[in-house]
């Protein structure tokens, strides 16, 4: 993936998944953060767009698809321990303190500048971690359809029932996959438009310098 700019980066993985980034429409501008914690996220994001072209590829293209071994990669993948991560980053925000009018203009008049600075960060650092939980409950959307195409996968092959409940089709069925993967995908693209441009493209450097891109999960085995 040519990741060039944050914005072309994003919207290259977004078109992967038939969408595109919403727009930044933040207030404040973004504070600094470190850089470290944003990688695995980014491989994360990555991950998801893969997921999504296995799922929308054509049947014969992913016959060789073993969900179970998807499931356990992603378990053992960066969406696995984005919670840690995406706090570690925010804990590490630094946000200025120097106040413009058109942020003035979001406070009470009565809150001095130290007070109106207080009240931008908290609502800031209140929104990231909403933010945080939406991705996080994608990323759980993801692997309870990962769960359920490997266990009707099993079923079909053992002859067994899958148990639990579960009605499996005949054949593997991609649109809850899809759904899935694109829904955390923009949750996960909302999440980097609270990030600096220059930061994104620094976590997309040390992605390729890994070069481990194509090394999140193992679609086929063997």
């Amino acid at each position: 993936m040519d990741f060039g700019t944050r914005r072309s980066a994003l919207a290259a993985a977004a078109l992967a998944l038939g969408g595109a980034p919403p727009p930044p429409v933040w207030a404040l501008a973004p504070p600094r953060g470190r850089i470290e914690p944003l990688v695995p996220i980014l491989q994360g994001r990555i991950l998801l767009a893969e997921l999504a072209a296995t799922a929308s590829a054509p049947p014969e293209q992913r016959s060789g698809v073993q969900w179970s071994s998807v499931l356990t990669s992603l378990r053992m993948s960066p969406l696995a321990n984005f919670r840690a991560s995406a706090r570690e980053y925010q804990d590490g925000l630094e946000y200025s303190r120097t106040l413009t009018a058109d942020d003035k203009k979001l406070c009470f008049a009565r809150l001095d500048d130290a007070a109106c600075a207080q009240s931008l960060v908290s609502a800031d650092l209140d929104f990231r971690g909403l933010l945080i939980n939406s991705c996080l409950t994608d990323i759980g959307a993801v692997d309870d359809e990962l769960s359920y195409l490997a266990r009707c996968q099993q079923a079909r092959a053992t002859g067994a029932a899958p148990g639990g409940g579960i009605t499996c089709a005949a054949t593997d069925d991609m649109d809850e996959l899809r759904d899935a993967t694109n829904k955390a995908a923009q949750s996960f693209d909302a999440f980097f438009d609270s990030v600096g441009a220059s930061e994104i493209e620094l976590a997309m450097d040390a992605v390729r310098r890994r070069d481990r891109v194509r090394e999140i999960v193992p679609l086929r085995d063997g």
